[in-house]
């Protein structure tokens, strides 16, 4: 539509201040591509991911924990390899671990690794299942964390549906 090519032109022309290094195609994935393409491959990682997700818990409905182990964790590396199109690999890797990310980071490689280690060395599917939600929480806070604000507003809204943190008892 006309709205999504004046806001794709927009952020072409902002996206050295919107994607840190975006000017600069030494380290990127594919430096033939336009920002607009970019952000079509973004997109594209997201959904993918998204879809694969689906499945690995269409896998679990199946009782399935090695597929779904399989599928999740895959599912997760896709969507995180979708921010390489915008920033480059090198770069996302140094950005994943500034230390506003240093802990989400951490928590989710090992959290990847865990979940394919519970399928597949200790067999529990209670252990699949709880590494698979802490992948996707770790993928949620890493993404929060290029928003501004984001991760400040989540915990204050944390606070306020749960009264953890909030000082009242």
């Amino acid at each position: 539509s006309k709205a999504t090519v004046s806001v794709l032109n927009w952020c072409e022309q902002n996206s050295a201040a919107m994607l840190p290094g975006s000017g600069n195609d030494e380290d990127s994935l594919c430096p033939s591509l336009t920002f607009q393409q970019r952000i079509y491959g973004f997109i594209a990682c997201g959904c993918v991911g998204l879809l694969l997700s689906v499945l690995s818990w269409l896998s679990m409905a199946k009782r399935d924990f090695v597929a779904f182990a399989i599928w999740t964790t895959f599912s997760n590396i896709v969507s995180l390899g979708g921010s390489c199109f915008l920033k480059g690999p090198l770069k996302q890797i140094k950005c994943m671990f500034e230390d506003k990310r240093l802990e989400a980071t951490v928590i989710l490689l090992c959290s990847l690794a865990w979940t394919l280690l519970a399928a597949f060395w200790l067999q529990s599917v209670f252990v699949v299942i709880q590494m698979a939600i802490v992948q996707y929480l770790a993928l949620i806070w890493y993404a929060l964390s290029f928003i501004p604000f984001a991760r400040k507003a989540v915990k204050g809204c944390f606070k306020k549906v749960t009264g953890i943190g909030s000082g009242e008892e």
